[in-house]
């Protein structure tokens, strides 16, 4: 049995780590900072789409100087409301949305890139040549690509949030207009406050972490052109899945074997609860994703044998 010091080491490793970051820096740091102006971007477009609704709040606020935020926008929809209710900046809400349905695009990009380092003769022999074992290189690919772009992400919507929030309140200084996005607030209210909701985000993190699983472990079989070529043979399963399931459903397969099922479960007594049935998804996507990242893995370690015979 080999020992762990053949496999990953320490020292090692973190000189590897370090070799990879520096020689990589330029091309890292120019996508760090895409990611960020694409972020800065969306949060100002979506502040510029909410401007009309500031000037009547500033307006308001100008010719009512003893009054609230509050009292403006309640005035301001009298009509539409009968109850008072507290102004919530919505520009911070939509940045939010934005924010979050854009995390697994940046993922899945970042993904692809895993094994860019194999897509040409080169990069190949430079990278079999490292002086560290293929886990270790396995290992720092797998930061790089996965784990560091998930911080820089919330890095970007930070400084994207921040940016937003400052260049508005310049224009818009009356009152309490422009706030910041409480992010504290709104996690704990969504993983503390409803057990379903927090289910609903494990579960919107697992799937888009598994969805990236599948984009590094198609960067292992296609170092070039990754996103495109993994992208492509998603559309060609998935179309191979629905026209089966339709032939199924003309068959009446279907039809029978989820009789086949109910009748099944019901002689089972077969009673499973939403948090149980959650809890099962969760792991059944961490099983997926391990695989996938096993399979990325073993790719990569393979490419080693292939290139020296």
């Amino acid at each position: 049995m080999k020992s762990l010091s053949t496999i990953i080491n320490p020292s090692r490793f973190s000189k590897y780590f370090k070799k990879e970051m520096r020689e990589n820096r330029k091309q890292l740091l120019s996508r760090s900072l895409i990611m960020i102006a694409i972020l800065c971007a969306f949060s100002l477009i979506t502040g510029l789409g909410e401007s009309s609704t500031y000037n009547r709040y500033e307006e308001f606020l100008i010719n009512h100087p003893n009054s609230t935020v509050d009292d403006a926008k309640n005035s301001l929809y009298e009509l539409y409301m009968h109850e008072p209710f507290t102004y919530n900046d919505e520009a911070s809400a939509n940045c939010l949305s934005i924010f979050v349905f854009g995390f697994p695009i940046a993922l899945i990009i970042c993904a692809s890139c895993m094994f860019e380092s194999m897509s040409t003769k080169q990069k190949k022999i430079a990278t079999l040549m490292a002086p560290a074992t293929q886990f270790e290189k396995y290992l720092t690919r797998f930061f790089t690509y996965i784990i560091l772009p998930i911080f820089i992400y919330i890095a970007g919507c930070l400084i994207a949030e921040s940016l937003r929030f400052i260049i508005f309140s310049i224009f818009y200084p009356t009152g309490d207009i422009i706030r910041f996005m409480d992010y504290s607030d709104t996690i704990k209210d969504m993983l503390i406050k409803d057990n379903m909701l927090f289910h609903t985000i494990v579960l919107y993190l697992l799937s888009f972490i598994a969805e990236a699983s599948i984009y590094a472990l198609g960067s292992s079989i296609w170092p070039r052109l990754a996103l495109l070529k993994t992208f492509a043979a998603q559309c060609i399963i998935s179309f191979i899945g629905i026209v089966t399931l339709m032939i199924a459903a003309i068959s009446g397969a279907v039809e029978k074997s989820a009789k086949t099922i109910g009748a099944i479960a019901q002689n089972l007594s077969l009673d499973i609860e939403f948090t149980t049935f959650m809890w099962l998804l969760h792991i059944s996507l961490l099983i997926f994703i391990s695989i996938n990242f096993t399979i990325a893995y073993f790719r990569f370690k393979e490419s080693e044998i292939i290139q020296r015979m």
